[in-house]
């Protein structure tokens, strides 16, 4: 597998076309870590919202106590 990477990787750094792939490429992965930081805070932030109201349906639904 490494052996085919670096081939992969010797051809395109040959081809001039290569380059924009490999620059898209760095983009895009830019762009996936950026999504998946923001997803996972609004992932905590949408839990959190959830229990919130969950505590809030639970006590309005809890019989009074004596």
């Amino acid at each position: 597998m490494v052996n085919f990477v670096r081939k992969f990787a010797a051809r395109l750094h040959k081809d001039i076309s290569g380059q924009g792939l490999i620059e898209y490429a760095l983009i895009m992965a830019l762009v996936v870590f950026a999504a998946v930081t923001t997803m996972r805070g609004l992932a905590s932030e949408i839990n959190l919202a959830f229990s919130q109201i969950t505590n809030t349906l639970t006590s309005a639904i809890a019989p009074p106590s004596s």
